[in-house]
Protein backbone atom coordinates (compact mmCIF):
# COMPACT_ATOMS: atom_id res chain seq x y z
CA UNK A 1 0.00 0.00 0.00
CA UNK A 2 1.22 3.44 -0.72
CA UNK A 3 1.99 6.29 1.57
CA UNK A 4 -1.31 8.32 1.41
CA UNK A 5 -2.91 4.79 0.87
CA UNK A 6 -1.41 3.72 4.73
CA UNK A 7 -2.50 7.19 5.38
CA UNK A 8 -5.92 7.26 4.33
CA UNK A 9 -6.71 3.69 5.94
CA UNK A 10 -5.14 4.89 9.10
CA UNK A 11 -7.79 8.04 9.07
CA UNK A 12 -10.66 5.39 8.36
CA UNK A 13 -9.90 3.08 11.52
CA UNK A 14 -10.25 6.31 13.43
CA UNK A 15 -13.01 6.90 12.30
CA UNK A 16 -14.40 3.84 13.55
CA UNK A 17 -13.13 3.98 16.62
CA UNK A 18 -15.38 4.11 19.85
CA UNK A 19 -13.28 6.86 21.36
CA UNK A 20 -13.97 9.01 18.11
CA UNK A 21 -16.66 10.53 19.10
CA UNK A 22 -15.60 11.39 22.52
CA UNK A 23 -12.62 12.91 20.97
CA UNK A 24 -14.43 15.42 18.30
CA UNK A 25 -16.46 16.78 21.35
CA UNK A 26 -13.41 18.26 22.55
CA UNK A 27 -12.08 19.64 19.68
CA UNK A 28 -13.02 22.27 17.22
CA UNK A 29 -15.72 21.51 15.46
CA UNK A 30 -16.26 22.85 11.57
CA UNK A 31 -20.54 22.19 10.52
CA UNK A 32 -21.30 21.81 6.82
CA UNK A 33 -24.87 21.84 5.94
CA UNK A 34 -26.39 21.81 2.53
CA UNK A 35 -29.61 23.06 2.32
CA UNK A 36 -32.13 22.61 -0.79
CA UNK A 37 -35.36 24.99 -1.12
CA UNK A 38 -38.07 24.82 -3.66
CA UNK A 39 -36.95 27.40 -6.38
CA UNK A 40 -39.51 30.11 -5.62
CA UNK A 41 -38.86 30.06 -1.80
CA UNK A 42 -34.83 31.63 -1.66
CA UNK A 43 -35.78 34.88 -1.22
CA UNK A 44 -37.46 33.61 2.31
CA UNK A 45 -34.70 31.55 2.93
CA UNK A 46 -31.70 33.68 2.45
CA UNK A 47 -34.03 35.85 4.90
CA UNK A 48 -33.91 33.00 7.20
CA UNK A 49 -30.16 32.14 6.74
CA UNK A 50 -28.92 35.76 7.86
CA UNK A 51 -31.02 35.46 10.88
CA UNK A 52 -29.57 32.48 11.94
CA UNK A 53 -26.39 34.03 11.30
CA UNK A 54 -27.15 36.69 13.71
CA UNK A 55 -28.48 33.96 15.95
CA UNK A 56 -24.78 32.05 16.13
CA UNK A 57 -22.93 35.03 16.04
CA UNK A 58 -23.53 35.57 20.04
CA UNK A 59 -23.99 31.97 20.63
CA UNK A 60 -21.13 30.43 23.20
CA UNK A 61 -18.13 28.60 21.47
CA UNK A 62 -19.26 30.26 17.67
CA UNK A 63 -16.00 31.22 15.92
CA UNK A 64 -17.63 32.39 12.62
CA UNK A 65 -20.22 31.55 10.42
CA UNK A 66 -21.08 31.66 6.47
CA UNK A 67 -24.01 31.46 4.79
CA UNK A 68 -23.93 30.78 1.32
CA UNK A 69 -26.31 30.66 -2.05
CA UNK A 70 -24.93 29.19 -4.95
CA UNK A 71 -24.36 30.52 -8.51
CA UNK A 72 -26.70 29.65 -11.03
CA UNK A 73 -28.93 27.10 -8.91
CA UNK A 74 -30.81 29.93 -6.38
CA UNK A 75 -32.58 27.47 -4.88
CA UNK A 76 -29.10 25.24 -3.23
CA UNK A 77 -28.20 27.18 -0.40
CA UNK A 78 -24.66 25.85 2.01
CA UNK A 79 -24.00 26.44 6.13
CA UNK A 80 -20.53 26.44 6.86
CA UNK A 81 -19.63 27.07 10.84
CA UNK A 82 -16.43 26.97 13.16
CA UNK A 83 -17.39 26.07 16.71
CA UNK A 84 -15.06 25.47 19.62
CA UNK A 85 -16.64 22.28 20.37
CA UNK A 86 -18.86 19.70 18.87
CA UNK A 87 -20.98 20.16 22.07
CA UNK A 88 -21.47 24.26 21.38
CA UNK A 89 -22.47 23.44 18.32
CA UNK A 90 -25.04 20.90 19.36
CA UNK A 91 -26.50 23.16 22.15
CA UNK A 92 -26.99 25.87 19.48
CA UNK A 93 -29.14 23.54 17.38
CA UNK A 94 -31.28 23.02 20.20
CA UNK A 95 -32.29 26.51 21.28
CA UNK A 96 -35.74 27.56 21.03
CA UNK A 97 -34.97 29.90 19.00
CA UNK A 98 -33.11 27.86 16.73
CA UNK A 99 -35.46 25.55 16.26
CA UNK A 100 -38.19 27.99 15.58
CA UNK A 101 -35.99 29.07 13.15
CA UNK A 102 -35.56 25.29 11.70
CA UNK A 103 -39.45 25.31 11.48
CA UNK A 104 -39.80 27.94 9.31
CA UNK A 105 -37.04 26.72 6.81
CA UNK A 106 -38.67 23.04 6.64
CA UNK A 107 -41.53 24.40 5.31
CA UNK A 108 -39.48 25.42 1.98
CA UNK A 109 -37.35 22.20 2.01
CA UNK A 110 -37.27 19.99 -1.09
CA UNK A 111 -35.29 17.37 0.30
CA UNK A 112 -33.69 16.57 3.47
CA UNK A 113 -30.50 18.70 5.09
CA UNK A 114 -27.13 17.27 4.16
CA UNK A 115 -25.62 18.10 7.23
CA UNK A 116 -22.15 17.09 8.27
CA UNK A 117 -19.31 17.45 11.13
CA UNK A 118 -15.46 17.97 10.14
CA UNK A 119 -12.01 18.34 11.35
CA UNK A 120 -9.50 20.96 10.02
CA UNK A 121 -6.79 18.86 8.24
CA UNK A 122 -4.00 21.47 9.51
CA UNK A 123 -4.37 23.45 12.72
CA UNK A 124 -3.27 26.43 10.32
CA UNK A 125 -6.27 26.20 8.42
CA UNK A 126 -8.69 27.29 10.70
CA UNK A 127 -6.89 30.43 11.06
CA UNK A 128 -7.32 31.27 7.56
CA UNK A 129 -10.64 31.65 6.49
CA UNK A 130 -12.60 34.53 5.84
CA UNK A 131 -16.27 34.10 6.31
CA UNK A 132 -17.48 37.17 4.80
CA UNK A 133 -15.24 36.42 1.21
CA UNK A 134 -18.22 37.62 -1.89
CA UNK A 135 -17.61 34.30 -3.30
CA UNK A 136 -16.66 31.04 -2.11
CA UNK A 137 -16.25 27.62 -3.06
CA UNK A 138 -16.58 24.24 -1.49
CA UNK A 139 -15.27 21.07 -3.50
CA UNK A 140 -16.15 17.40 -2.18
CA UNK A 141 -12.88 14.88 -2.38
CA UNK A 142 -13.91 11.23 -1.69
CA UNK A 143 -10.77 9.19 -2.03
CA UNK A 144 -10.68 5.87 -3.16
CA UNK A 145 -7.71 3.54 -2.30
CA UNK A 146 -5.16 3.51 -3.51
CA UNK A 147 -3.64 6.81 -3.93
CA UNK A 148 -0.49 7.66 -5.19
CA UNK A 149 1.85 8.52 -2.23
CA UNK A 150 2.85 11.88 -3.30
CA UNK A 151 -0.81 12.82 -2.86
CA UNK A 152 -0.17 13.16 0.87
CA UNK A 153 1.97 15.89 0.60
CA UNK A 154 0.25 17.60 -2.24
CA UNK A 155 -2.92 17.25 0.59
CA UNK A 156 -0.89 18.77 3.58
CA UNK A 157 0.22 21.43 1.24
CA UNK A 158 -3.17 22.47 -0.72
CA UNK A 159 -4.68 24.45 1.57
CA UNK A 160 -1.19 27.08 2.06
CA UNK A 161 -0.23 26.80 -1.41
CA UNK A 162 -4.53 28.06 -2.69
CA UNK A 163 -3.92 30.97 -0.31
CA UNK A 164 -1.18 32.30 -2.26
CA UNK A 165 -3.19 32.63 -5.60
CA UNK A 166 -4.22 36.01 -6.85
CA UNK A 167 -7.24 36.95 -5.44
CA UNK A 168 -7.78 34.16 -2.42
CA UNK A 169 -8.62 35.40 0.85
CA UNK A 170 -8.54 31.71 2.26
CA UNK A 171 -8.65 28.11 1.92
CA UNK A 172 -9.28 25.05 4.53
CA UNK A 173 -8.70 21.49 4.05
CA UNK A 174 -11.47 19.83 6.51
CA UNK A 175 -11.69 16.02 7.09
CA UNK A 176 -15.02 14.59 7.78
CA UNK A 177 -15.27 13.18 11.58
CA UNK A 178 -17.10 10.14 10.79
CA UNK A 179 -15.80 9.27 6.89
CA UNK A 180 -11.67 10.14 6.92
CA UNK A 181 -11.27 9.24 3.45
CA UNK A 182 -13.71 12.26 2.63
CA UNK A 183 -12.82 15.48 2.55
CA UNK A 184 -13.98 19.35 1.74
CA UNK A 185 -12.25 21.90 0.38
CA UNK A 186 -13.39 25.36 1.19
CA UNK A 187 -11.89 28.40 -0.83
CA UNK A 188 -12.96 32.08 -0.47
CA UNK A 189 -11.81 34.57 -3.29
CA UNK A 190 -12.62 38.44 -3.71
CA UNK A 191 -14.52 37.94 -6.61
CA UNK A 192 -15.67 35.53 -9.27
CA UNK A 193 -12.74 36.57 -12.04
CA UNK A 194 -10.04 35.27 -8.80
CA UNK A 195 -11.61 32.12 -9.12
CA UNK A 196 -12.27 31.61 -13.01
CA UNK A 197 -8.38 32.78 -12.79
CA UNK A 198 -7.50 30.14 -10.79
CA UNK A 199 -9.27 27.39 -12.68
CA UNK A 200 -6.43 27.58 -14.77
CA UNK A 201 -3.35 27.95 -12.53
CA UNK A 202 -0.84 25.06 -12.28
CA UNK A 203 -1.90 24.47 -8.69
CA UNK A 204 -5.41 23.61 -9.90
CA UNK A 205 -4.02 21.79 -12.54
CA UNK A 206 -2.66 19.40 -10.30
CA UNK A 207 -5.29 19.16 -8.24
CA UNK A 208 -7.17 17.42 -10.47
CA UNK A 209 -4.33 15.65 -12.63
CA UNK A 210 -2.87 14.10 -9.44
CA UNK A 211 -5.95 13.80 -6.93
CA UNK A 212 -9.24 13.66 -9.66
CA UNK A 213 -8.20 9.67 -10.92
CA UNK A 214 -8.88 8.46 -7.57
CA UNK A 215 -11.52 9.89 -6.22
CA UNK A 216 -14.65 7.68 -5.90
CA UNK A 217 -17.20 9.99 -7.19
CA UNK A 218 -16.77 13.11 -9.74
CA UNK A 219 -14.52 16.11 -8.63
CA UNK A 220 -17.73 18.10 -7.30
CA UNK A 221 -16.94 22.17 -6.78
CA UNK A 222 -19.63 24.20 -6.19
CA UNK A 223 -19.64 28.07 -6.17
CA UNK A 224 -21.44 30.03 -4.29
CA UNK A 225 -22.01 34.14 -2.75
CA UNK A 226 -22.33 35.04 0.49
CA UNK A 227 -25.52 36.44 1.29
CA UNK A 228 -23.45 39.18 3.54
Amino acid sequence: MSAFGSFIFTLLLIAAAPASHAQASTQRAYALTYIDVLPEAAPQVRELLVRYLHLSSGARGCLGAAALQELGRPERFALIEIWDSEADWRAQRSSPAVLALADQLSAFSAGYEDRRLFEARTAADGEHVDFHAPLQTIAHLDFGLPVPAEGEQFINDLSAQLRMLPGNLGAAVLRQSEHGNHLSLWVQWQEESSWRVALGSTLMHKLRTLVGPHLGSPFDERVYRSLR
